[in-house]
């Protein structure tokens, strides 16, 4: 029989840092082009990018055998964390590492214990899937992390702005102002605001509506009892609030400006919900036209993220 459809797609496999290109064949087998040739040829790219002119591959540690204890403690922990720790205490050695929280988004990342290998050993079972761990080493001391972190590098999002989210939401009983979520929305990227989402809700919003709250920084009179003129600026960036600004409302003098303002709905159906209003203003002096979006209370326990 011959094939009814046949479909391509691209996608990253687990545990590989190169995409690969798919090919499916409805009853057929599939086929692929690159995965591990290509993979293991930008990890070497990745490692030799990893490696300083300071840092070593190897050092004479690595032949140091790693003992178990004379009590082991119980329960085990086979976390990352747990278990480098072990390895550290009982050569012993000074190490650093990043451990990443999760392993491929799932559960965090388990390693089997170090105890009765070499330190070589036990790091070449962290270099083998799923960890793929690398280590380097600087003036003594056993660096760990993934090397192919330096891929993501750009979607890191700098401490200094955590702290500030965090810091404006306690201080506002866990509303969020508008000033933050627009500074938000013009110093971060994509990336980065994807990042926050788990601790910031809103950034999902924030990076939907991006174009308006990135006016609202550069201009502040946008949040002003008059708002800001309306120009062909302004009718791009409310681009995301389709039907809301027509050209020829514009054009006919119908709408001469925009404010935004922010506050908490006034609603005892939803506590602990705050809301970001666009109006326009009419030619008549009226405001019209409301829309927006609303979004939750930060938890103003909540720690930022290390």
């Amino acid at each position: 029989s011959k094939p009814t459809d046949v479909e391509f797609y691209s996608r990253i496999p687990e545990g590989r840092i190169y995409p690969a290109l798919f090919m499916g064949v409805r009853g057929f087998a599939g086929n692929y082009v690159g995965l591990q040739p290509m993979d293991n040829k930008m990890r070497a790219n990745v490692d030799a990018r990893w490696m300083l002119p300071e840092d070593k591959a190897g050092d004479v540690t690595e032949t140091n055998k790693i003992p178990a204890p004379d009590k082991p403690a119980q329960p085990d922990d086979n976390a990352l964390a747990h278990r480098l720790q072990q390895m550290a205490e009982a050569v012993p050695l000074s190490l650093m590492a990043k451990v990443p929280p999760s392993s491929h988004g799932h559960s965090p990342a388990k390693a089997a214990s170090p105890y009765d290998h070499t330190v070589k050993e036990y790091l070449a079972t962290l270099r083998a899937y799923p960890l793929l761990q690398g280590h380097k080493w600087r003036d003594g001391i056993l660096l760990i992390s993934s090397p192919v972190a330096l891929l993501d590098a750009e979607s890191n999002t700098p401490y200094s702005m955590i702290k500030t989210l965090h810091r404006a939401a306690q201080a506002n009983k866990g509303w969020m102002p508008l000033d933050n979520l627009a500074e938000a929305a013009a110093t971060l990227s994509a990336a980065q605001l994807a990042q926050l989402e788990a601790e910031f809700p809103v950034m999902r919003t924030v990076a939907g509506c991006r174009d308006i709250l990135v006016l609202y920084r550069r201009f502040p009179e946008l949040g002003g009892a008059s708002g800001l003129a309306v120009s062909p600026e302004v009718m791009a960036a409310l681009t995301p609030f389709q039907g809301l600004l027509s050209a020829e409302d514009v054009r006919q003098g119908k709408v001469v400006a925009v404010r935004m303002s922010s506050k908490p709905v006034d609603s005892v159906l939803f506590p602990g919900r705050f809301e970001v209003d666009v109006l326009l203003l009419s030619n008549t002096g009226e405001w019209m036209n409301r829309v927006g979006f609303t979004y939750e209370a930060q938890r103003s326990d909540v720690q930022p993220s290390k």
